[in-house]
């Protein structure tokens, strides 16, 4: 550290860039060696691995179609399928041959080398097997042919199939080694570059941290020293002055501006305070002056440039003040002399106000008692409203009960009608049996011996038919009788009913009339509250103005009092032509006026019911 702090910041700085630019060198290098062997990996498997795969693939699909073709050969019956079929056959064979010459480029090692040769071995035989099979099958030898292949052909194309799988095995696993190869590569890439990434950083971090303590520590500690003295503060030490590099240059500039700065400052704070010293006497001594009342007290020495303004404005105030003392001398003169017109006119006025309030009293008392006779009036008739409205609803009840007592009479003649007719029927069955009893008798007489009992009887039943029909015409006499007098109650209910009607007609037209006087009354008991009201509002106002005629009399006392007072005030200050208001102090005062009369007002404020403005405050006059 020591050593850094001796270093120019030029030399640190380009120190720092190139540790930086080897670290991210070294970085990229082994970034770009871990990429290649991933390539070579990756490479490898597109190269070889992969199309192996696909020209095994190709070896096994041309064998199997081979051995399909040769079982299709032999089942084939007819001549021109049998020669189709030969030449689709020879056709996968050259194309299988193909395959096997294609792969050879693509043996990776020894170990391939002799599988791939054992398999190329393997389908040599079953060529040479299938030769004489397709001879015998092309010669419709089907028994021959088809005993070739099975005891040849199924057993080669088995071996063949089983190193065809091995091979495809192998392959299979070159692959998964090189799977396996590629994610070491990739872990171990993978920890190198976190290695390198750590270091990176790390020593980035130093380079960061040297260049801070190096470069942005002492800068910061300047900087904030710099906006200290800006703003005031100049007994504020500056730091940096030791250090060897540019940093310790500007702060030692720095320090030397902070010294000049300060002298200069020094001796500008001296001539001040000399300069305001000076104007400070001078206004201490106008000031004084102006205390003890003496207004001719300018100050005539300059003030500099900046301050000149002061001593004039001063000036121009102590002027200003001599003027406005000489107009409030005259001004309070003349309002004493207003003050006594005014506390004169207040008092006419209070006279005035007094004899009216006495008037407006018993105007109130006469509208009172006529408010009071009205209400009664219009009492008295909304009880004789509701006396004829009682007497219409009786009345009206009366009618109806009436009418109930007609509807009751109407059905007793119904039912005396009605029992008339009954009567009449038993008349007429009486006279049936006595008809029949004489009948009787008439039979029972020319029945001799034997028909005198049945005569009896006969006799006994004519009687009882008599005396039906009389019982039957006394009764049907008395029931006519009475249908007569229920015909007369009928029409003396009509009559009654009628002269009710008559009566509710009456009485409706008269509660009616009622109404209206009572409605009339009302209104003018309305009418005569509303004027008891703005009579008592007037009486109210009258009062109210009698309380302010008084205040204005007690404020004029008060302001000429107040002006007497402004007078012996002003007859303080001397000068500044001024001397006119001394003599102001004599003044005349007002004498006090004889108070107008209160008890009125006092009286008058519970006259009137709407006089809900006596409450209102005068507090302010």
């Amino acid at each position: 550290m020591a050593i850094l702090q001796k270093l120019k910041i030029q030399t640190v700085t380009m120190a720092a860039t190139i540790g930086v630019a080897l670290l991210a060198l070294g970085g990229g290098g082994l970034a770009l060696q871990i990429i290649g062997r991933i390539g070579d990996s990756l490479a490898y498997s597109a190269d070889n691995t992969v199309p192996s795969l696909a020209v095994l693939g190709d070896i096994a699909q041309g064998a199997a179609r081979s051995r399909q073709l040769m079982a299709a050969h032999i089942l084939e019956t007819t001549p021109e399928g049998t020669r189709r079929l030969d030449a689709q056959l020879v056709e996968s064979m050259h194309e299988t041959d193909a395959k096997f010459a294609s792969y050879q480029a693509l043996l990776s090692d020894e170990t391939e080398r002799a599988m791939f040769a054992q398999l190329l071995g393997d389908w040599q035989s079953w060529k040479q097997a299938a030769e004489p099979t397709r001879q015998a099958s092309l010669s419709i030898q089907t028994e021959r042919a088809t005993s070739l292949f099975n005891t040849r052909l199924r057993p080669l194309g088995e071996v063949l199939d089983q190193h065809m799988a091995k091979e495809f095995r192998y392959n299979v696993d070159i692959g998964k080694r090189a799977g396996l190869e590629g994610k070491e590569i990739v872990a171990s890439a993978t920890w190198r570059i976190g290695m390198a990434l750590g270091i990176i950083a790390i020593v980035s971090l130093a380079i960061v941290a040297i260049i801070r303590n190096r470069l942005s520590g002492p800068l910061s500690r300047l900087t904030d020293a710099m906006r200290e003295m800006a703003g005031g503060n100049l007994d504020r030490a500056v730091p940096g002055r030791e250090l060897t590099d540019e940093i310790g240059d500007i702060a030692r500039a720095l320090d030397a501006i902070k010294a000049g700065v300060e002298a200069r400052t020094r001796q500008q704070a001296e001539e001040q305070t000399r300069i305001q010293g000076a104007m400070v006497d001078s206004l201490a001594s106008g000031l004084g002056a102006l205390k003890s009342g003496k207004l001719d007290c300018a100050i005539t020495t300059a003030f500099p440039a900046d301050y000149e303004r002061l001593r004039v404005d001063f000036n121009d105030t102590v002027d200003t003040l001599a003027t406005l003392m000489r107009e409030v001398a005259s001004a309070s003169e003349s309002v004493s002399t207003g003050s006594a017109e005014i506390a004169s006119a207040a008092n006419d006025l209070s006279n005035r106000t007094s004899s009216q309030a006495a008037a407006l009293e018993e105007s109130a008392a006469a509208v009172r008692e006529l408010r009071e006779a009205v209400t009664d009036t219009a009492q008295t008739a909304g009880k004789a409203r509701q006396t004829a409205r009682d007497t219409e609803g009786q009345a009206i009840s009366s009618g109806d009960i009436m009418q109930q007592a007609v509807g009751a009479m109407e059905k007793i003649a119904d039912s005396s009608r009605r029992m008339q007719e009954i009567v009449t029927l038993i008349d007429g069955i009486a006279f049936q049996t006595n008809l029949l009893a004489l009948n009787a008798g008439v039979e029972a007489a020319r029945a001799g011996e034997a028909g005198k009992g049945f005569a009896v009887v006969a006799t006994e039943v004519r009687a009882l038919a008599q005396r039906s029909a009389e019982s039957a015409r006394e009764i049907a006499g008395i029931i006519k009788t009475s249908g007569a007098e229920v015909g007369n109650g009928v029409e003396m209910m009509n009559a009654t009913k009628s002269a009710l009607e008559q009566i509710v007609a009456s009485t409706a037209t008269l509660a009616q009339m009622i109404d209206t006087i009572a409605q009339s009354a009302e209104d003018q008991a309305s009418a005569i509250r509303q004027v008891d009201q703005v009579v008592g509002q007037m009486d109210t106002t009258t009062q109210q103005n009698a309380a302010l005629v008084e205040e204005s009399t007690a404020a004029s006392r008060a302001l000429a009092n107040e002006a007497g007072r402004l007078g012996k005030m002003v007859a303080r200050f001397t000068g500044g032509g001024t001397g006119g208001a001394t003599g102001f102090a004599a003044a005349r005062q007002t004498p006090p006026q004889r108070a107008a009369a209160r008890a009125p007002a006092r009286r008058l404020a519970a006259v009137g019911g709407g006089g809900s403005a006596a409450a209102d405050d005068w507090s302010e006059f």
